[in-house]
């Protein structure tokens, strides 16, 4: 009271004042004022002074303290980065594996690679392996309890990075372990297109039409598809793979027409953020059908689905082969062991007309013999 009553409002004059809250200097807390009659807000001079003899006669102190606390923060900064590339090793080679991605891109690796790469990478360094040292990378991988197929990757992965870094690397023996891919029924496949976006249902139809791998559907462009005879051509295959040309179905050719053209690109985006967005709806759809069997399924389940069904009508393993882009056929002949051959029972139908073969051909069934002008049409059951 005594400070309230001792104030003046410099406008008015009015000693009727209200405390108007607390504001803060390099010095410490300042009281301002609100008057009463007309509701002018004020510091007093008393703290204004203050204020003025901090800022005007340590000016030169603050600024000092100032530098020197941004150049500890530089030293800082330095010393982290020398002690990083200390433990990855100060060879020459440092600021190439600082670089390390942009050299993976720049020898043709894909993007599945390099994040694999650099997931092994970060993995060494956060275990406080030197990986400058193979002979610490395989005693570290020596005991993990990985299945041979990790193990086999975090060895491939190395190898990638000691050969960038000219490191010598004699790679220990880890062999695949083949395992038979998950095959999930049809409706359940169709119940995944059905339950997502228009975008990602796009996506998912074109992986279960083509057998096309997730970074393969990502590069298409509007030019790899024509529309006009069906058919999309994958021109920009992974893994060494062919390239080759497939037909499509008219409903993805119509869910296809529908998309936005903003792009060259169809699926504008990267890989990530599709997976990411996926497994979100593939999750909510399985807990919304009460079907967990749906949260099995990836983009790579896909390819195999193709590959299984397209099989099971043509019986033809070169046929599959060629479909799938596959250079050695013993990729291909893992899936001729998931066909049930005890089955042998056929839907046939009788084509009379050009329109009713072409209707038949679109719903999966194959042509096998003609009588008379008749023409029998049958799919596996």
């Amino acid at each position: 009271m005594e400070i309230l009553e001792s104030l003046r409002c410099p406008r008015c004059g009015s000693t009727s004042l209200y405390r108007d809250g607390i504001r803060y200097s390099g010095q410490g807390e300042v009281q301002r004022f609100l008057c009463r009659a007309c509701f002018y807000r004020f510091i007093p001079e008393s703290s204004k002074r203050r204020i003025t003899h901090y800022e005007g006669r340590e000016c030169a102190d603050l600024e000092r303290d100032l530098e020197n606390s941004l150049g500890a923060v530089k030293l800082l900064k330095q010393k982290n980065r020398e002690m990083t590339i200390g433990h990855l090793g100060a060879t020459k080679d440092s600021t190439a594996f600082m670089d390390f991605e942009e050299h993976l891109k720049a020898q043709g690796y894909s993007e599945s690679t390099v994040k694999a790469s650099h997931h092994y990478l970060n993995l060494f360094k956060r275990k406080g392996i030197d990986v400058t040292k193979p002979e610490e990378i395989k005693g570290f991988i020596a005991k993990q309890n990985w299945n041979n197929h990790s193990k086999a990757s975090a060895v491939v992965f190395y190898g990638i990075f000691a050969k960038a870094m000219h490191i010598s690397w004699d790679p220990p023996k880890y062999r695949y372990e083949q395992k038979i891919p998950f095959i999930p029924l049809e409706e359940e496949i169709d119940a995944l297109i059905s339950g997502s976006g228009a975008k990602m249902s796009t996506f998912l139809r074109l992986l279960k039409e083509t057998g096309a791998r997730c970074g393969e559907a990502l590069r298409l462009t509007w030019k790899d598809f024509d529309l006009e005879k069906s058919t999309v051509s994958i021109n920009l295959p992974e893994k060494g793979s062919f390239p080759r040309m497939l037909p499509i179905s008219p409903t993805l050719k119509a869910m296809l027409n529908s998309m936005p053209r903003k792009s060259e690109r169809i699926f504008s985006g990267c890989m990530d953020s599709y997976q990411s967005n996926f497994r979100r709806q593939r999750n909510k759809l399985a807990t919304k059908l009460k079907n967990l069997r749906l949260k099995q399924i990836s983009f790579h389940t896909f390819r195999h689905f193709y590959a299984t069904m397209r099989f099971a009508e043509t019986l033809n393993i070169l046929i599959v082969q060629h479909d799938l882009g596959h250079k050695n056929i013993n990729n291909t002949q893992i899936y001729t062991h998931l066909i049930d051959f005890r089955s042998e029972e056929y839907e046939v139908q009788v084509a009379e007309t050009v329109e009713e073969a072409r209707k038949l051909g679109e719903a999966g069934f194959e042509h096998y013999d003609t009588i008379g002008e008749r023409h029998l049409y049958r799919k596996r059951k």
